[in-house]
């Protein structure tokens, strides 16, 4: 079954179709987010602190695992300002209300607007499609306590001298 803003369609032209929407969708968050996320990154510190680094160690000066620290601490700040319900999924804590309060507050402020309804609704739905155990607000402290991308970052990247690595494996880059 579709998700709610691609329409259910059949005959030949519905893969291609559906296709089509879930482009358009995928094309719209990432013009719309990018920018949105590097403003409010300028504006309020995204940069995981020293103390939030440590627990990565090494792995914290690898490229997509300090983007992942960034992530992550965009989501901190997101709940702490805005609150709401949340879940802890695989690569974190995913604050989808206090995410679509933002969104709404940037919407309403001019910095994006989304014309065609179908298309609005499916990128508020694909941004905040969340799964995953729902916690409450009061426990947000503990849920960001400490970034879980360092407890998946050395399962991600391998350096040569790692015995877990296999021989002929190409290593991270430095």
């Amino acid at each position: 079954m579709a998700p709610k803003f691609i329409p259910e369609l059949r005959g030949p032209e519905a893969q291609r179709e559906r296709w089509l929407a879930e482009n358009r969708i995928g094309n719209l968050k990432q013009r719309i987010l990018a920018p949105l996320f590097r403003r409010f990154c300028e504006n309020d510190a995204c940069e995981p602190t020293h103390a939030e680094i440590a627990p990565c160690g090494e792995d914290a000066r690898e490229p997509f695992v300090h983007a992942m620290l960034r992530e992550w601490k965009f989501r901190k700040v997101i709940a702490e300002r805005y609150g709401g319900a949340m879940t802890v999924e695989e690569l974190g804590p995913n604050p989808f209300e206090a995410l679509q309060h933002w969104l709404e507050q940037e919407e309403a402020d001019g910095a994006f607007k989304i014309f065609v309804p179908v298309l609005r609704d499916g990128f508020y739905q694909a941004v905040l499609a969340h799964k995953g155990t729902i916690v409450n607000v009061e426990q947000s402290s503990e849920v960001f306590a400490s970034p879980s991308i360092c407890k998946q970052a050395s399962h991600v990247i391998r350096r040569p001298s790692d015995p877990a690595m296999p021989s002929g494996a190409p290593a991270a880059r430095p």
